[in-house]
C-alpha cells in the first residue's frame, strides 16, 4: 500500500471543504407553507407548515401574517412528533397576525427531528375574491436549535392562494348584468 504525504496547506484546503459542504448542506434548509392554490369564497382549506432538508433540530417557532382581509385563520395544530410542550401561538384576525407558534420535541435519549418533517397545520377559512398572501417569519421569542444549542441556518418560505368566486357565482353575476342591460335597453327605448 502506497502513503500520500500531504503538506499543512492541503490539509487545511480540505478542512475548508468539508466546513463549506457542511454549510452547503445547511444552507438548503427551509421551513415552506404549502396549501391549494385557489379556493372558493367560503371554503375552509389547510395550509401545511413542513421544514424540509433539516439538521437535527428540538424545536423552534414561527410568527405569521396573511390578508385578514381575505382570510380568516380558524386554528392551528402543531404536529404530533413535537411533544413537548406545543403552543399554536395568538391568533388576531384582525390584524391578520398568528405570534409566537412554537414547537419542541423531548424525550429519553434526547430526542431531535432532522430532514423533513411537519410542523403544524393551519387552518382557514376564505373570505373575499382576491390574492391572500401568508408570510412566514422566525419567532422572536421561540429560537431554532440543535441538540447542541445552535442556531441552525435556514430559510422561510411563505405561500398566496387565490381566492375565487365559483363558476356558478359568476355566472349569476353575468344574468344580473345581462337583466340590467336588458332593463337599461328597454327604458332607452321607450323614450
Amino acid at each position: 500500500m502506497k502513503h500520500i504525504q500531504c503538506s499543512a496547506g492541503v490539509k487545511g484546503l480540505v478542512a475548508l471543504a468539508a466546513v463549506l459542504a457542511m454549510g452547503a448542506a445547511q444552507a438548503g434548509s427551509s421551513v415552506q407553507v404549502v396549501g391549494p392554490a385557489s379556493v372558493a369564497p367560503g371554503d375552509l382549506f389547510n395550509l401545511a407548515v413542513n421544514g424540509a432538508d433539516f439538521v437535527p433540530i428540538v424545536g423552534g417557532g414561527l410568527d405569521f401574517s396573511y390578508s385578514a382581509g381575505l382570510l380568516e385563520l380558524l386554528s392551528v395544530q402543531v404536529a404530533p412528533a413535537w411533544n413537548f410542550m406545543p403552543a399554536g401561538g395568538v391568533i388576531d384576525n384582525a390584524a391578520g397576525t398568528l405570534v409566537g407558534l412554537s414547537f419542541n420535541v423531548f424525550g429519553f435519549p434526547p430526542m431531535s427531528l432532522s430532514a423533513d418533517f411537519a410542523i403544524a397545520t393551519l387552518q382557514f377559512r376564505a373570505k373575499a375574491p382576491g390574492t391572500a398572501a401568508v408570510d412566514v417569519a422566525a419567532s422572536a421569542d421561540w429560537s431554532f436549535s440543535t441538540p447542541d444549542a445552535e442556531v441552525p441556518a435556514f430559510t422561510l418560505v411563505g405561500t398566496s392562494v387565490q381566492v375565487v368566486p365559483e363558476p356558478a357565482a359568476w355566472l349569476l353575476m353575468l344574468g344580473g348584468f345581462g337583466l340590467l342591460g336588458v332593463r337599461a335597453q328597454r327604458r332607452t327605448a321607450a323614450r
